[in-house]
């Protein structure tokens, strides 16, 4: 009898010691994001959100801008600013010379200074090198505007494009999406 209860503690600290080491790993709770998942979620309320993947990489910012000038012209952007860790300004822009109005789709293609153009930019300022790159005839995009507030002065829509320029790489932007206040 004393060896049958010194077997089964032996066996109950065994059990108790795989436990240990076998028990729930705080790594295996957290899901892993993808870089879509990074992204903020589409709103239109005026979160003040900006975000796309650059290259399938997030980009996502709170330095964020939306001017819509005499119901005509529109620029909307969000910028990343180099620091210590990340020694590159990023912006991605998108204008429109155009009215906008909710559900409102426009090709984002050369810049001009005419009624109707669109264009979409992605710019890179490391060290000294500036990298300026644009959508043009070939590499286009689109701006949706799903949601504008004139009233309060919200606008949330999605975008994609491509930007390029002959001195850097070209960048595919797409999944973008913003919610901003913008300015009158």
């Amino acid at each position: 009898m004393e060896n049958l209860i010194k077997w089964i503690g032996i066996i109950i600290g065994m059990a108790i010691a795989s436990f240990a080491f076998t028990g729930c790993d705080d790594d295996d709770k957290q899901p892993t994001l993808t870089e879509l998942d990074k992204l903020p979620p589409l709103t239109f309320t005026g979160e003040n959100t900006f975000g796309c993947l650059i290259d399938s990489v997030a980009f996502t910012t709170s330095i964020v801008y939306s001017v819509y000038q005499n119901d005509f012209l529109l620029t909307i952007g969000g910028r990343i600013q180099s620091d210590l860790q990340n020694n590159t300004d990023m912006t991605v822009s998108m204008v429109t010379r155009s009215t906008v109005n909710s559900g409102d789709t426009f090709l984002l293609n050369v810049e001009g200074v005419e009624d109707g153009s669109s264009w979409g930019s992605y710019t890179t300022i490391n060290d000294d090198t500036v990298c300026g790159r644009e959508t043009n005839d070939v590499n286009t995009g689109r701006l949706a505007i799903e949601h504008i507030d004139k009233e309060n002065f919200i606008i949330s829509g999605t975008f994609n494009f491509i930007a390029c320029t002959q001195d850097c790489d070209t960048v595919r932007i797409t999944d973008g999406r913003f919610d901003l206040r913008y300015t009158p």
